[in-house]
């Protein structure tokens, strides 16, 4: 594969992550101003965060958070049970929470749905034909590829599968953002006093969903590629590494480096070799021949 049509697959693939980084961009920002307008809510109210809640609002949260887990993907509930299982809600000061981690409970959802939709979309990267006497790099048969690469078998370029990343961060942001809600309602804080301590935590919540999205991408085009150079029987492969201003020494050294097909284990011998990486691998073409002279007709043919 030429360069150039490398790198048209890659910009291809990469182009599509910022588009899609948008759209978790959107996600989050939607998320914080939720959460700053149920905190500002309950300030406003001026309830003792300490009391026993309403039953009313209670069961309004329960109803939410049943809509929720109903309307998730079979893959989704069981983080949406793990997240409300042992919960109590009690107190106003609970409901508050509550109302915080369903918020966030969505947003992971959201941003899972987010990066499988990127990951499908390698799928339907435009074909090159490098050697017209070879098959077309295509994906005939991604249906049942992508199930068995992107399905929950699957363990992620980190060492667990991404969608498990994803809900063990916001989990942790959860804990955080209890910790806050304790503070803002005990001591009554205006959304002026929170709102950017919020946002500071939800941007770097942000921040590695965006990572995480650029990550898994980087690797499913690997995966894609790697198991296509399989079924036409390709040896060897090269890494191609971006080569731009924000290429690092670790990639920029690899350039050009070539592994057997067999040698391909993810972050080691095959992109990504590190987080956001946007190295991506071509085929090395088999030019190996030999001849038997000793089948050569005597006088080579001349007499």
């Amino acid at each position: 594969m030429e360069r150039k049509a490398v790198l048209q697959l890659a910009q291809r693939v990469y182009g599509e992550n910022d588009k899609r980084v948008k759209k978790l961009n959107e996600l989050f920002k939607h998320a914080n101003n939720e959460i700053v307008d149920v905190l500002s809510t309950f300030i406003a109210d001026e309830v003792n965060w300490s009391a026993p809640a309403a039953k009313a609002q209670i069961q309004e949260l329960m109803d939410d958070i049943a809509k929720l887990a109903v309307s998730a993907a079979i893959d989704e509930r069981p983080f949406v049970n793990q997240t409300f299982r042992d919960e109590r809600v009690k107190t106003y000061g609970d409901v508050a929470k509550q109302r915080v981690n369903l918020i966030v409970t969505q947003l992971a959802i959201d941003q899972k749905q987010v990066i499988q939709s990127n990951l499908n979309h390698i799928d339907r990267a435009p074909l090159v034909n490098p050697q017209p006497d070879r098959a077309v790099y295509s994906r005939h048969k991604s249906d049942i590829a992508v199930q068995k690469i992107v399905g929950d078998n699957h363990q992620g370029w980190q060492g667990a599968s991404w969608q498990d990343r994803i809900y063990k961060e916001k989990s942790a942001l959860m804990r955080q953002l209890d910790d806050q809600v304790d503070d803002v309602l005990k001591n009554h804080y205006k959304p002026q006093d929170f709102s950017k301590e919020i946002a500071t935590k939800l941007g770097a919540s942000e921040g590695r969903a965006e990572r995480i999205l650029r990550t898994e991408s980087s690797g499913e085009l690997s995966r894609q590629l790697i198991d296509d150079f399989g079924q036409r029987s390709v040896k060897r492969y090269q890494i191609e590494a971006a080569l731009s201003v924000t290429t690092c020494e670790e990639c920029g050294a690899l350039d050009g480096t070539e592994y057997n097909i067999e040698e391909a284990s993810e972050g080691v011998t095959l992109p990504p070799f590190h987080p956001n990486c946007q190295c991506t691998i071509i085929e090395v073409a088999d030019n190996d021949y030999s001849v038997d002279f000793s089948q050569m007709p005597k006088n080579y043919g001349l007499d």
